[in-house]
Parts: C-alpha cells; structure tokens; sequence
C-alpha cells in the first residue's frame, strides 16, 4: 500500500522523504515538526479553569475497576491529548486514528519529538533525547488485589507510524518505569525497555507483558512510559494502544472484547464534503457500492467467539435527526467474530439499504453514519469501542481531506506546478480556495513569506507543446495554520465559470522563489491519483504514498473579497499607493482613515498605523513581507487591504 521510504541526513538539516514511485524525487512527502491540532489545543487549555483543576487533582489515588483493572484505549478522546481522569496531563503524547497501522482498537497514543503544545522539543536538527512521557494517576493496587494474587501491565506496541519515515531507528527506545509511591520509597525505576528497529515500516503491533512485583503492590502506584528520540518533529514515533493493568486470573485473563479498530469507510467514493449543487447532480455516481468496517476480536487464549448484532443509523445534522436504519438481517457477514485475535472480520451493508440523500431539505448541513456493534450477553467486557461515526459534509466547497495534515507534499523545483482533480456534476461558480499549509518550523521562526500563482484548469496540457487551458489566476502568499482547521482562504477577484466536467485547482511556483509551496497531505484518504504535478513541461500522475492533497475549491453567489470583512455599514474601495512599499510612507486614496493597523497573515498585530489625511506611515518598520492593513473609515466602513513591504 505504501512506498519504501528513503531516509537521509544533509549536511545542514535532516530531510525525511518520500520518492514518487517513478524513481524521481520531484514529489516529496515530509514529516511535520508540529502539531497543529496539540498548539491549539494548549492555547485552550492555558485559558481554562480545566488546567487548574487538573494540577489540583494529581495527587488523587484512583481504583482499579473490580472487572478489568485499569484500562485505556484511547478510543473515547476525541481532544488529542490523553484522559485526565487516568493520565497526568502534558504528557506530549498524541491520541490520535491516524498514525497507527493495523491497532488493536480505534485510536492510538503516538510518542513523537513534540511536546503538549504541539511545538518541537528543540529546533536543533537530529538531537536525541527523552520526548513525550505518559505517566499514570495513582492506582490503588493494594485495595484491589488479596495476598498471593498476580498483577500484571499488557499494552501493544508499534515502532513507527503511517506518516513517511517515522521508524524508530535502534538509536531510540521506548522505556517503562514503576513507581511505588510509599513515604520510604518514591523513586521511579526502569522495568522494560525497548529499542527500534531498521526497517523500513511495522505493520502490526506487538504485546508487551510485564508482571508487577510485590513490592510494588501499594496504595498508590504509578507506571510511565517515555520515548527517547529525535527530538525536532515528527520522528522516532511509537505508536501505543490497549493498555491493561489488572489482577491475573489463573494466570491467564479473561477478558472479552470486540471493536473496531478503523474509521468506517466512505460514505462517498472520493469525497469528504461537496457543494450541494454537486452532491445532488452527481449522487448515484458519488455513493459507495458499501459500508465497511474492520471488526476483532480481542480476547486472548483461550479464543471463544463473540455474539453481535451490527446496526448502521443515518443522522441528518443540525437536529440529529434519524433518516434512516439499515436492518441488521440486512448486514453482510457472519454475526460471530472469528475466535482469533490477529485476524478481522470485515463488516458490510450494501448500497441497496441505505436511506435516500440526495432529496434532503436545505436545511441539512451534513450527513452522519453511526456504527455500532451492539455485543449480546455479558460477554464484551469494553463497550467503548463498540461504535463509530463518519461525517460528510454538504456545503459550500469541496474536500477529499478530514481536516488533519499528517504529512507534507511539495513539488522541488523553481515554477513546479502541483494540481488536485476535481468532478464539476453540473456548472457551478467558484468564489474561492481554501488551502492548508502547516510550517515546517515552529511557527515563531516563520519569517519569510512564500509567494505563489493559485491557478484553477479547465484541462492539463498533455504534453510541453499542448498548452493548459488556464481559467484562473492570482498571486498569492502562503499562510500558515495555527490550528487543526486552519486553512488559508483565498476569495477569487471575479466569479469564475466552472463548467460541468473535471477541473483542477493548485499552484505553480514562482520561479525566482527558492522556498516551496509546502501543503498539508492527509494520509487517511485511500488515494493519490487525483494529484498531478508538473516540474518539467509535462503532467504526471501522482502514484506515491496514498492519501489527499489539503486543497477545498469553494463555490456559490460570488462575494467581493474585501467584504468578507464588512462592518454592518459596508467596506470601503480604496487604493494604496505605492504598493509595494520601500519606505515607511505610503497613501490611500478612496476614503478617509480613522484607525488602522497592520497585521501578519497569521492574524498577529504587527504594529500601528499613523495617519496624516490620506498620508499614512508605519509607528514601526516591518520587515520585508506580505501584510494586511486592517481598519475604519470615517464614516464606519471597514478596510481590509494587502501590502507588501520591501
């Protein structure tokens, strides 16, 4: 399903990257070095009362669950980080159904070089050291077992990820410690350890046990488990999942549970989210032949069969509204999940018994599937890993994406061109294209904006003499996400006629720009065909590493681009002059400014404007860039222009 990845160290800095199957390293596939989605996530945090209740709960003791001990599989968070409840928080530790490749259950914990606020531990290139940590609340493990019983820690373990080149080189190692927590004895100790491997990738988890001693059987114990790594990004990953800390019996465990261990497939063939217009003209094309999910049996010896009845709802939202139920009699595949732990039962209904969608109401913004697995008897002992739920979108723009960049694609090469397919079903406007670009730093070290033609084809040249039908163009610059949604929109200056048919929508670098446009890669999407790129005249099909390029054309009524940020009162026309600016004083001519200020394109202040009439200087001198001029007229319309300042 992937490509071998090829992994090296410059001399200046440390690249990890993907080669297009064609041998050519025109199109690279490269690791993160942050975590939009734990950035902002932090920022929440540290403006919560969450934080402090959670500082003030550490030294809380917590029991083991009389039926299965202590427990975690991640599968309930939906916030990125670990349960407060059962973890410490700041761990660094990333809970996520994205990087793991074949899990015991959905969700995983991904130890990488980033901390909890989604930053590098260090901006030094390949500096290795201790990284996330994920440390348990106290348990009570004296309350909860007699003299002579056993207790035991399990969990899965994956050196690696699904994102390019994330092995755990033998130069890493994942580290277990106890802690008994007794006033003679608070030292943590090391009980396992465990090196990475040089391979190229790890396809299945493997199960650690390790038997607790008596010692430190006590009220209060604590285990942790940290990863030691690279220490800038998104390497020496580990990947973690089905933690079980609990009593033996008969020295073995008798724990029963069934769960999906990955998102229900697409409701849609190809898209995450459509206009409406288009999702209603092209449905019978658009709706998948099935609905599958992944199913296992997570019992271990001795294997006995689980008892299960799967049930698929359709949800209209907002309202939550049932539309429909697919009858379980109506559900591909045997209801017993096959009495081994290793393989899946894949689980189906066909298209035949879904409700009807594409006769919706307006109303409707979205479209919700809920899976679940309805376990019979007492025999599944978890049954928060009995359900799942995918999401289409209905609204104003296309998406192949679920929102979560775990790559980054770019094309090498001065006036490169890279292009994401799309289907028109009928003739449509585009108002503009939103695209996701995460920095390869952290983002206070962005300094030097990358310019770019956003372009829009009606058809691809098929060779350097055969010319691309170009219906669009404008000169824009990249902007960094400062969250998990955080795509750049760029409003088109005109409506732009889309005809029915394919159409394409991406960049060409400027040739005298050394820095590439670098896009977010979403390596859940099952495909990569739909992305082309042309570095030397001709177009070429993308057949690397599967997944989907972050671009979500938009269409409707179209909207001036400066209104988008009308006051009640309306915007106003205005011109700067010059544009670009080389000294600190510049004119606008169109109204009469009564306040303003400049701004970076991350929606940082830069500094004030001072205003003369229409002659308007910067308080302080930016540096070279691309900036907008945010402000009011005198009369109470808003002005929203972009400058460039060399």
């Amino acid at each position: 399903m992937f490509l071998k990845k090829l992994r090296f160290l410059a001399c200046l800095c440390v690249l990890l990257i993907v080669v297009a199957q064609n041998g050519f390293a025109q199109v690279i596939i490269e690791n993160l070095q942050w975590n939009p989605f734990l950035y902002q996530k932090s920022l929440a945090n540290s403006q919560s009362l969450t934080r402090r209740a959670n500082i003030q709960r550490i030294n809380r003791v917590i029991p083991m669950n009389p039926r299965f001990g202590f427990f975690d599989d991640f599968s309930l968070t939906t916030n990125g980080g670990p349960d407060t409840n059962k973890w410490l928080p700041g761990s660094g530790v990333y809970i996520n159904n994205s990087f793991g490749i074949q899990p015991p259950s959905l969700n995983v914990a991904t130890f990488d070089g980033m901390k909890a606020n989604g930053q590098a531990y260090t901006d030094t290139l390949a500096l290795k050291g201790y990284c996330d940590t994920l440390t348990s609340r106290m348990i009570d493990l004296r309350g909860a077992l007699t003299p002579g019983d056993i207790a035991e820690l399990r969990f899965s373990l994956q050196p690696g990820s699904r994102a390019p080149a994330t092995i755990a080189d033998t130069n890493s190692f994942m580290l277990v410690q106890f802690n008994k927590n007794v006033p003679t004895d608070s030292t943590w100790r090391s009980i396992y350890s465990q090196k990475g491997i040089d391979e190229i990738r790890v396809d299945s988890f493997y199960r650690v046990f390790l038997e607790v001693p008596n010692e430190y059987i006590t009220g209060a114990f604590q285990f942790r488990i940290i990863n030691f790594g690279q220490r800038n990004g998104w390497f020496d990953t580990w990947n973690l999942d089905y933690i079980q800390l609990h009593r033996l019996e008969n020295n073995f465990d008798t724990l029963s549970d069934i769960t999906f261990t990955t998102p229900i497939s697409p409701l849609l063939r190809k898209y995450t989210a459509l206009p409406r217009a288009q999702f209603q003209a092209g449905y019978s094309r658009l709706i998948s032949d099935s609905l599958v999910a992944e199913v296992r049996n997570n019992r271990p010896e001795p294997l006995l069969p689980i008892t299960f009845v799967p049930n698929i709802a359709f949800y209209a939202q907002p309202g939550n509204r049932n539309i429909g139920t697919v009858n379980p009699a109506l559900i591909n595949g045997t209801f017993f999940a096959p009495p081994n732990n290793i393989k899946l039962l894949n689980v189906s209904a066909t298209r035949a018994t879904f409700p009807r969608l594409d006769t919706l109401p307006d109303s409707v913004k979205s479209i919700e599937v809920h899976y679940s697995l309805n376990a019979q008897g007492t025999q599944n002992a978890i049954r928060s890993n009995d359900s799942i739920k995918s999401v289409v979108r209905i609204a104003n723009e296309y998406a192949y994406d679920d929102g979560a960049a775990e790559s980054i694609l770019y094309v090498q090469g001065p006036g490169s061109r890279g292009a994401m397919e799309f289907d028109a079903f009928v003739a449509d406007t585009l108002t503009g294209v939103s695209m996701y670009f995460p920095p390869i730093r952290p983002i206070r070290t962005v300094t030097t904006p990358i310019s770019f033609l956003l372009r829009v084809w009606h058809r691809l040249g098929s060779s350097p003499t055969d010319r691309d039908s170009i219906i669009y163009q404008s000169s824009e610059v990249v902007g960094y996400a400062q969250s998990l949604q955080g795509f750049t929109r760029f409003a088109t200056s005109r409506p732009v006629a889309i005809p029915q048919g394919k159409f394409y929508v991406g960049w060409q670098q400027i040739a005298n720009v050394e820095n590439e446009v670098r896009v977010g890669y979403d390596l859940n999407y099952t495909d990569s065909s739909r992305f082309w790129y042309n570095r030397e005249g001709t177009w070429t099909k993308f057949t690397g590493t599967k997944g989907a390029l972050m671009i979500r054309p938009e269409f409707g009524t179209f909207q001036n681009p400066s209104s988008a940020f009308n006051s009640k009162e309306g915007v106003s026309k205005v011109r700067i002059f010059p544009n670009p600016v080389s000294g600190s004083t510049f004119y606008i001519d169109g109204c009469i400014v009564a306040e303003a200020n400049l701004y970076n394109l991350q929606g940082k202040k830069v500094c004030p404007i001072n205003i003369s009439d229409s002659e308007l200087s910067f308080a302080e001198k930016p540096k070279t860039g691309m900036y907008l001029l945010l402000g009011t007229d005198t009369k109470g319309n808003s002005i929203q222009e972009r400058i460039l300042v060399k």
